[in-house]
């Protein structure tokens, strides 16, 4: 093991640790041993505790990390003009670089499947294997609840405005925001309040919500990687919950078109928290597909049909 990544084991942050990242710190939870290693990674403003199950689960068997993506969660704030879909596809190239992890399997939900997806664009060969749920995009967030936003998000004038008024946003009004009252589905979920609790939680911090809209201003770049960088791309599964209403499912068709996963999995009833919803069966998704898929960058797996079909209607 290098200095750099011994170092990187070894500078704790409460329960976890730092990352070094361009004079911020980005902070991550490790347990576990085993190849290949795990990063979960959450979306934009919320936690690693979104996968906090599959966590304790894969521990048992692989080197697991999970991180609060710069400038949300524990990690540092950034400086304008804020997170991008750019700055988190370098950030996460150094981190698998200075953790010596590759070949990993990435697993993300939101802006965090985006930037797997474009990290294993650029470097297919440090990816094993690649686990995406709700993969944002512009077309899917402009056509979900949060779409009417969407003029906010391109215009610096509203932004500046909308900025003002998140500042004073009241506990209460937070708690009925689309963000925060849309993450889960329609069927009853036995974490559901104590993880809406932890979504108000995050969302409380005004910091935070300036945070996201910062990462409005990136909205024109949440796309797929062009299908050219994508030819290479190592085995991919793909997830969605039906009654996703931040991420609608209908918007993934083009997704399933474009990429041409493995795997695709449709859960019923679930919507955008998947993994604190249906928490056995996402896990034992991923373990399956894990089981079929993952392998090392030297040994990289032929290409495979879909097992699931993409459901008509």
């Amino acid at each position: 093991m290098t200095s750099l990544a011994a170092a990187a084991r070894g500078a704790r942050a409460d329960d976890g640790h730092w990352h070094e990242f361009e004079r911020r710190r980005v902070w991550y939870r490790r347990s576990g041993a085993g190849r290949p290693a795990m990063v979960f990674l959450p979306n934009a403003t919320l936690t690693w505790r979104l996968w906090e199950q599959q966590v304790e689960h894969f521990s048992a068997t692989h080197d697991v990390i999970a991180v609060d993506l710069p400038g949300f969660g524990r990690s540092d704030r950034l400086p304008d003009p804020g997170p991008s879909l750019a700055l988190y596809v370098r950030w996460l190239e150094r981190f698998v670089a200075d953790l010596e992890l590759a070949p990993v399997v990435l697993v993300g939900n939101c802006l965090g499947s985006l930037t797997a997806l474009h990290y294993a664009a650029r470097r297919p060969e440090a990816v094993s294997a690649l686990v995406l749920m709700h993969t944002l995009t512009r077309e899917a967030n402009a056509a979900g609840s949060l779409g009417r936003f969407t003029p906010i998000l391109r215009n610096p004038l509203l932004r500046r405005l909308a900025r003002r008024k998140m500042r004073r946003m009241p506990l209460a009004r937070q708690r009925h925001f689309p963000y925060v009252r849309d993450q889960l589905g329609s069927r009853p979920c036995p974490s559901g309040r104590a993880y809406l609790d932890h979504v108000a939680r995050c969302y409380a911090e005004p910091e935070t919500r300036l945070a996201q809209l910062r990462l409005g201003r990136d909205f024109d770049n949440w796309v797929l990687p062009d299908s050219s960088a994508l030819a290479g791309r190592p085995p991919l599964c793909w997830i969605w919950g039906d009654a996703n209403r931040l991420l609608p499912l209908e918007t993934g068709r083009r997704q399933v078109e474009a990429l041409a996963p493995e795997e695709v999995h449709v859960l019923e009833g679930c919507g955008y928290a998947a993994p604190q919803e249906r928490p056995g069966e996402v896990t034992r998704i991923i373990e399956r597909f894990l089981a079929l898929y993952a392998r090392e960058a030297a040994g990289r797996l032929g290409a495979a049909g879909s097992n699931t079909p993409w459901p008509v209607g």
